[in-house]
């Protein structure tokens, strides 16, 4: 199933932490910045719709829900801004409060 978009996740321990600890360095906040476009994942669906209409038939509702592909997008940037392989991405997105908590890499698992 397609998903496009999620909501921000929140947790019992958002209030909890302290100021700040949630906040990107500066190039990321830039990057967030661009990435939040709503028209960002606008191509993923036209694909989308493009191979229902060669199909015949839809495929976006069904099956298991997909990671909202605005997630997607931003981890991919992230993986080549950092050149980074995928259990590093992983690894670094797992083990950095202010990537974890941040709009950047909402909803990944």
């Amino acid at each position: 199933m397609l998903t496009l978009y999620a909501p921000q996740a929140q947790t019992l321990w958002d209030p909890l932490l302290p100021i700040g600890v949630g906040e990107l360095p500066a190039d990321l906040g830039e990057i967030d910045a661009l990435l939040s476009d709503p028209g960002l994942v606008l191509p993923i669906a036209a694909h989308w719709q493009r191979e229902a209409e060669v199909r015949g038939y839809s495929t976006a509702g069904v099956g298991r829900p997909t990671i909202p592909m605005q997630t997607y997008v931003r981890l991919m940037v992230l993986k080549q801004r950092s050149r980074w392989g995928y259990e590093t991405l992983c690894r670094e997105v797992s083990d950095s409060i202010h990537l974890w908590t941040s709009p950047v890499l909402v909803d990944t698992g």
